[in-house]
C-alpha cells in the first residue's frame, strides 16, 4: 500500500541481508544482547562491535528503542528495540507494542532516515499473537506515516515465512480498505427530503400522528443506497414527513423494496421497534439495535458484501452514533459467545464475518475532535 509518498509492504526474506533500507529493526532483549531467533541472527552477521556498541547504551526497556550503527551488515543502522513478552493481552502487552513502533519511528526520522525494515517485533519466543501483532503494527505504522506525510519513502516488514508474510499482508489489505472507506464515509448532503444517515425512516407509524392531529407531508424522500460493490445511488421513495415527530414515514411495502436495491442509508425503524423507542434518546439503544436498524443485521449477513458491511461501519463511526470501541468490543463478545450462545444457533461463517470486522474497526482511525 501505499501512504502519500511512503510505500508500506510485507515480504519474506533475511532481514540480516537487507541491502536497500537504510536500517532494520532488530526485536531484541532488555540487555540488547544477542540470543535466538532474529536478535541472535542480526548479531551474528553485525559481528563483535556491535555487541561492544550495545553494551554502551545501558539496555532498553520494553517499549523503548536505541540505535547502533550495522557494523558488517549492508544497511547503515540497526534500530533495537524491546518487545512484550504476551502473557494474556491485559498487561499492557498491546500499548507496549505500539510504543515500540513509535519509537523506532521517531528515532529514523529524528536521524533522517527514509526506509526502514521491520522484523515481526515480539512474535517469536515472546509468543505476542501474530494477527493482533500485524494489526497493532500496521495501525502504528500508517498512523505516523499519516502524520509526518514527508518522513518516509519506503517502510518493510521483512518475514521469515510465507505464513507469516500472508498475515502482515492481510493486515495492510484491510488497512487500504479502511483508509478507502473512511475518504467517502461522511453522511451525504441530500436534496429535497433530506434523508440522510441520522435521519429515521419508520414504517407504518404515520396513522399514530394523523390521529393526533399533526400535520404529515407527503412527498419523494431522496435516500442513498449502498449497493453491492460499494457504489452508492441515490433513488427517490414515497415517503410522509411529520415535523412535530421529526420523522419521515414509508409503507412496509416501501421498505422491502428499498432493500431489494440495497442497503438505504439511513437509520430505518421497523413499527416495534419505534413504540420500544418511544421517549428514549438514540444514545440509549443498544449498539446491537443500533447496527441492526443502519442494516448490519448481525445473524443475517449474507446479502450483505465485505464492502457495505464496512461502510455502515464506518459511517456509524464518522457520524459519531456508535464508537468504534464499542461496536468492536460488542463483536468481540458475539465472537467469544460463538456456538455457546443459548438463544441463536451460529453459523461458522458469521463468527468469521464478526472477528474480519472487529479487525477493519480496531484498524480505523478515529478523528480526535
Amino acid at each position: 500500500m501505499k501512504i502519500n509518498r511512503t510505500k508500506i509492504e510485507a515480504l519474506t526474506g533475511d532481514i540480516t541481508k537487507v541491502d536497500f533500507a537504510e536500517a532494520i529493526v532488530n526485536s531484541s532483549n532488555e540487555e540488547l544482547f544477542g540470543e535466538g531467533g532474529v536478535n541472535g541472527a542480526v548479531h551474528r552477521a553485525a559481528g563483535e562491535q556491535l555487541r561492544a556498541a550495545c553494551g554502551k547504551l545501558g539496555g532498553c526497556r520494553p517499549g523503548d528503542a536505541r540505535i547502533t550503527d550495522a557494523y558488517n551488515l549492508s544497511c547503515k543502522y540497526i534500530i533495537h528495540t524491546v518487545g512484550p513478552v504476551w502473557k494474556d493481552g491485559r498487561h499492557r502487552e498491546k500499548r507496549i507494542l505500539e510504543s515500540c513502533y513509535k519509537n523506532v519511528l521517531q528515532i529514523a526520522d529524528s536521524c533522517g532516515i527514509r526506509s526502514l525494515a521491520f522484523s515481526s517485533i515480539g512474535t517469536g519466543k515472546k509468543g505476542f499473537p501474530k494477527e493482533k501483532a500485524a494489526v497493532t503494527a500496521v495501525k502504528t505504522v500508517t498512523e505516523y506515516v499519516r502524520e509526518h506525510p514527508a518522513a518516509f519513502d519506503n517502510i518493510s516488514w521483512i518475514l521469515s515465512d510465507d505464513e507469516t508474510k500472508q498475515v502482515y499482508e492481510s493486515a495492510l489489505s484491510m488497512m487500504e480498505e479502511v483508509t478507502r472507506i473512511k475518504s467517502q464515509a461522511k453522511s451525504p448532503d441530500l436534496p429535497v427530503f433530506r434523508i440522510g444517515y441520522k435521519n429515521r425512516l419508520v414504517q407504518v407509524q404515520m396513522i399514530k400522528c394523523l390521529q393526533e392531529g399533526h400535520e404529515v407531508t407527503p412527498g419523494n424522500g431522496i435516500v442513498t443506497m449502498l449497493e453491492k460493490d460499494g457504489s452508492r445511488r441515490m433513488r427517490a421513495f414515497n415517503v410522509g414527513y411529520c415535523e412535530q415527530c421529526q420523522n419521515h414515514y414509508i409503507l412496509l411495502s416501501t421498505a422491502v423494496s428499498m432493500k431489494k436495491q440495497g442497503v438505504p442509508m439511513c437509520r430505518m425503524l421497523a413499527k416495534k421497534d419505534y413504540e420500544k423507542e418511544i421517549g428514549e434518546a438514540a444514545g440509549k439503544v443498544n449498539p446491537r439495535t443500533l447496527m441492526e436498524q443502519y442494516g448490519y443485521t448481525i445473524f443475517d449477513l449474507e446479502y450483505l458484501s465485505d464492502i457495505q458491511r464496512r461502510i455502515i461501519l464506518a459511517t456509524l463511526v464518522e457520524n459519531k452514533i456508535i464508537s468504534a470501541a464499542s461496536t468492536a468490543g460488542y463483536l468481540g463478545d458475539l465472537i467469544m459467545l460463538g456456538k455457546k450462545n443459548p438463544f441463536y444457533t451460529v453459523e461458522d461463517e458469521d463468527i468469521e464475518i464478526w472477528k474480519s470486522d472487529k479487525v477493519f474497526l480496531s484498524l480505523y482511525p478515529v478523528d480526535e475532535k
